[in-house]
């Protein structure tokens, strides 16, 4: 008799803590038709903008390793600054969570790395 086994089967994969912009569209709208709190990750990102955003953003620059670059807070309407050795950028509403802690540099690390895994 043949038996099967169902404890080999892969699990699915768990979504990140963190959304990833991997889409055109996704890219284009960013979080403008969202509510706050919200996030985003753009990767392969250098420079985002606030344009008719109803309320102000936290911009987290990121190296390729996810290491914190800057960390500062955008208006709407405002252009975001230009770092350099920039690789993604992660988006905050302020009340987010992770608003409060954008300063730890290791759990954003960690986050943006599941995060770009689970894309890859």
């Amino acid at each position: 008799m043949l038996r099967t086994s169902y404890n080999t089967l892969a699990k699915p994969a768990q979504r990140p803590p963190i959304p990833v912009a991997n889409s055109f569209f996704t890219r284009l709208g960013g979080l403008l038709f969202t509510k706050a709190p919200a996030a985003l990750l753009f990767p392969h990102c250098t420079s985002v903008h606030s344009m008719c955003m109803p309320y102000t953003l936290l911009i987290v620059h990121l190296s390729n390793q996810g290491d914190i670059l800057a960390c500062y807070p955008l208006r709407p309407y405002a252009l975001s600054r230009r770092v350099s050795a920039t690789a993604h950028i992660l988006e905050l509403s302020l009340d987010h969570p992770l608003a409060s802690c954008a300063h730890d540099k290791h759990l954003i690390a960690k986050l943006v790395r599941e995060a770009l895994e689970y894309c890859a």
